[in-house]
């Protein structure tokens, strides 16, 4: 008996036993609720699939950071190389109390004008601003060292010893300030103010004479103070 002999009886007895008919098969109809479902699931990974791509293409690999990033509290030092706009600046920051952006300046016109003696008297009195009292001590020094007779400089030096208790040698350096240039007004006042400490009326009363008629465009408010102080001295 042949092969496919045996197969076709098999056949034909797998037929009778399923009641005479084709075997009975449950078509697959698709659920049109799930269709869908799988489908936005399909577009939604996706659209994720992109994003990672995207992400990965244009901000990772060129390293953009999403966080803001601080702006520096310092600007950097101006680039020009002109001494004359350089002071200028350096002046209107020290004007604006922007000292730290001031004093750059200051420093870098010294290394272009080391023989100028009013780049280290402003320098030392940026310093002060900044709390370096011994690094504007030195810088008041190579000015006097360069110019001797700087009423300036010598002031501010004074300025600077009376703050620190060393009254003496203070008075002494606005001495040599009204010698130097008897139409500066500051060291008068300041001369008036150590009179004061002293006792001496009839020398503040002189001094604060002076600083008055050496600052004729004072501000008017200053000017009355001082008034009001000189009744008082003479009262006493």
């Amino acid at each position: 008996m042949s092969l496919i002999l045996d197969a076709l009886k098999k056949a034909e007895k797998d037929r009778q036993k399923n009641g005479g008919g084709l075997p009975s098969i449950s078509p697959i109809i698709p659920d049109k609720k799930i269709s869908r479902t799988r489908m936005i699931l399909w577009v939604a990974g996706l659209v994720a699939a992109l994003g990672v791509f995207a992400y990965l293409r244009f901000f990772k690999k060129e390293g953009v950071s999403l966080i803001p990033r601080p702006i520096a509290a310092v600007q950097k030092p101006s680039q020009s190389q002109d001494p004359e706009s350089l002071k200028t600046e350096a002046l209107t920051l020290y004007r604006e109390n922007r000292f730290e952006e001031s004093l750059l300046l200051w420093e870098k016109l010294a290394l272009l004008l080391p023989a100028e003696a009013e780049i280290y008297n402003n320098q030392g009195l940026t310093l002060k601003k900044l709390g370096k009292r011994e690094e504007a001590r030195k810088t008041y020094q190579k000015a006097l060292a360069l110019k001797q007779n700087y009423p300036e400089a010598l002031n501010n030096m004074g300025v600077l010893l009376l703050s620190e208790g060393n009254r003496a040698e203070a008075k002494l350096h606005f001495q040599k300030a009204v010698e130097s240039d008897k139409n500066y007004a500051d060291p008068y006042f300041n001369l008036a103010l150590i009179y004061e400490q002293e006792g001496n009326v009839k020398m503040a009363l002189m001094a604060y004479d002076q600083f008055l008629a050496a600052s004729p465009e004072i501000d008017e408010a200053l000017r009355q103070k001082i008034r009001q102080k000189k009744i008082r001295l003479e009262q006493e």
